[in-house]
Formats: C-alpha cells, sequence, structure tokens
C-alpha cells in the first residue's frame, strides 16, 4: 500500500499540474471533473500510504487481548482520525 498509493498520489498531483499548466485550465467541464477528482485521489491515496504510521503507539485494549500490531506505529490518536477522515473523504468524493 505505501508504494501504490505514494504512485497514485504523485500521478495525481501531476495531472493536476498539467491541467492548471494548459491553454484553457478550468475553463472546461472536463478539466474542472478531473480536477476534483486528482485532488479527492491525492489526499486518500496520501491516507493509504501512510498506512500504520499514524496508528497510536499504545493501542488501547492491546494488553486485554493480547495482540501486538507488528507495523510501525508512530502516532497518536488524533492522527489516527486523521488519516480515517481523509481516508474517506478522498475515497467517498472521487
Amino acid at each position: 500500500p505505501r508504494f501504490s498509493g505514494g504512485l497514485s498520489a504523485i500521478c495525481s498531483f501531476l495531472i493536476i499540474c498539467v491541467i492548471l499548466s494548459s491553454s484553457v485550465r478550468l475553463s472546461t467541464t472536463y478539466h474542472r471533473i478531473l480536477m476534483g477528482m486528482s485532488i479527492s485521489d491525492v489526499i486518500g491515496s496520501t491516507a493509504i500510504a501512510l498506512t500504520s504510521l499514524p496508528m497510536p503507539t499504545k493501542m488501547p485494549f492491546e494488553e486485554e487481548f493480547s495482540y501486538s500490531w507488528a507495523g510501525t506505529r508512530l502516532g497518536n490518536t488524533q492522527s489516527c482520525n486523521v488519516q480515517g477522515f481523509s481516508f474517506n473523504l478522498g475515497f467517498t468524493s472521487a
């Protein structure tokens, strides 16, 4: 997910750059729709590319269930919530 999410975000960002550097920019309906979808994809793909990094370092109920997540966790509850919101916003609006 890190590679494919990052690649998708980069490619969508490149589409945004191409639209903004074109001579017609956002004057056509096609470019406006493509711009909105690309922005949504950048948001959602960035959330996917981060995978488990925003997860809290100490998960609630981790000791009670005796299950430890094997991935790298560097975040807190707020960063996890922001990632979930970004994922849902990016992929429901695209």
